[in-house]
């Protein structure tokens, strides 16, 4: 289950929104969430949502039904976030809510004749590794990603792949046709983490089931960004089919 809020914010004084203010507002945001939530991102680190700050539009994403339970009502009740480190305060000035159930409804959105995916990556992105950051997204990168955010998503149907041979069945035949990139650090408690923004086209050579599994994985990242750290604002995608 994903819920997705389309958020534009007004200030009361003139300024230039930094994608970093992401991760502020997503603190804000917490401020309002039930106490068991809140601790449970704290303690273990683990956070079902996705969300980026792009100019003046906000968007967020809830993976799952526990982080949906715990925050819709916040979302939908909050009409002003205060970054206290910057001194602005964001109102909300309107909301725009999509909510898709299941799986059955998700791959009939993302049903498409065409082989060619564009991702645009609008905020610094990001693959982490063994403790290293790697700034170059490839096919296994991006699909071994996005498969892990399925899971949150649709716990109920998940894509299980513990040899990692599915995956790499996938991958071998989406074949990157085209990118534009370049290096950009995302700002994130006084550290620069360093990523890439720009653009990618992918062609999806698979036929049958496997072809619309992996177009619907890349639908997916419209939604829940693709990359380390999308829940504090990096690695947000507009996608195009």
């Amino acid at each position: 289950m994903i819920t997705n809020y389309k958020i534009t914010l007004s200030t009361d004084k003139s300024c230039t929104t930094k994608a970093e203010w992401a991760y502020r507002l997503y603190a804000a945001l917490l401020e309002n969430a039930p106490n068991d939530f809140a601790n449970s991102v704290h303690n273990t680190g683990f956070t079902p949502i996705s969300q980026y700050l792009h100019l003046d539009k906000w968007n967020i994403t809830l993976m799952g039904e526990k982080a949906i339970n715990a925050l819709d009502e916040v979302i939908l009740n909050r009409d002003n976030y205060y970054l206290k480190s910057e001194n602005i305060n964001f109102h909300v000035k309107s909301l725009k809510k999509e909510q898709i159930l299941d799986v059955e409804q998700f791959f009939d959105l993302s049903a498409t004749k065409k082989r060619l995916h564009k991702l645009e990556f609008i905020t610094p992105t990001a693959f982490k590794n063994h403790g290293e950051y790697i700034i170059l997204p490839t096919s296994h990168l991006i699909i071994k990603n996005l498969v892990k955010q399925w899971n949150i998503c649709f716990e109920d149907c998940p894509i299980d792949d513990e040899d990692l041979e599915g995956l790499k069945s996938l991958t071998d035949r989406l074949i990157c046709k085209h990118f534009y990139l370049h290096d950009k650090s995302y700002y994130l408690k006084g550290n620069a983490i360093s990523g890439f923004v720009g653009s990618a086209v992918f062609e999806n050579k698979l036929d049958d089931f496997k072809k619309q599994l992996v177009d619907a994985l890349m639908y997916l990242s419209q939604y829940t960004g693709i990359g380390t750290k999308t829940t504090l604002g990096m690695g947000a995608v507009k996608y195009k089919m």
